[in-house]
């Protein structure tokens, strides 16, 4: 896991869980996470999934490609 990663796993459900009760707004649950939105909006994208691991954030585009 990076060492600036805020949610784990167990957080992620936890606020996937908040969410869908209907009670908590995606901006409530930033704010109370100390998250940006779209955080919040790809928890419950990828929640709906079942997917709660904390995924790599290496953009592929400017990974080099072997072979070069």
């Amino acid at each position: 896991m990076h060492e600036n990663t805020k949610l784990t796993t167990p957080l992620r459900k936890e606020i996937y869980k908040k969410w869908r009760t209907g009670k908590f707004s995606l901006r409530g649950l930033a704010a109370e996470y100390h998250v940006n939105k779209k955080v919040i909006q790809r928890i419950a994208k990828r929640g709906k999934q079942g997917d709660f691991l904390v995924h790599d954030s290496t953009n592929l585009k400017y990974k080099e490609k072997s072979g070069r």
